[in-house]
């Protein structure tokens, strides 16, 4: 049975990422950096053109990227604000500040949540939560918690996300 859930209410774990200023980020780092224009306007990752940061152990674990992370841009331009991603890689990669990491409880797909988040219901909702000025705004936590997800079981979940996949893949493939 479908169900409308606050966002907050799926959440297991939150934070964002970790801080470096543009003087500490260049491609002779170590550690990849994702930042908020590797998020795309179709809510996927682009990695094509990411930068490198240095880190300790104990910011490695923390910011570390795990594979089905959720990742929200908190802070951005008005129409950019609010994109979204599910980090699908296993290699070592780390976040950065303006974006909240969401790993959610075991009856969530994190794809499923995604692809709401780009649906005219959700974007709706995104929209009247920001917060901000012209060249900056925001969603904040605090807001996003309550956008309203229809979810249904998770094996339905799966099974709507393996087909949005599936027609991503197709028109991948004819581009």
């Amino acid at each position: 049975m479908w169900k409308t859930k606050k966002f907050g209410d799926l959440v297991a774990t939150k934070g964002t990422g970790l801080e470096r200023k543009a003087t500490l980020q260049s491609a002779d780092k170590e550690f990849p950096y994702l930042k908020m224009n590797n998020i795309t306007n179709d809510n996927r990752l682009d990695v094509t053109r990411i930068t490198y940061v240095d880190a300790n152990s104990k910011e490695i674990e923390k910011y570390r990227l795990n594979k089905n992370d959720f990742l929200f841009n908190t802070r951005n331009s008005v129409e950019l604000v609010g994109k979204s991603a599910v980090f699908e890689d296993e290699n070592l990669v780390l976040f950065n500040n303006n974006i909240l990491r969401v790993k959610f409880i075991s009856s969530v797909n994190a794809k499923y949540v995604n692809y709401f988040l780009t649906s005219d219901s959700g974007k709706m909702q995104l929209n009247k939560v920001k917060t901000g000025t012209t060249n900056v705004a925001a969603i904040y936590y605090k807001d996003l918690q309550n956008i309203e997800i229809l979810l249904p079981p998770l094996a339905e979940q799966q099974r709507i996300v393996a087909k949005l996949d599936a027609a991503y893949t197709e028109i991948d493939g004819a581009i």
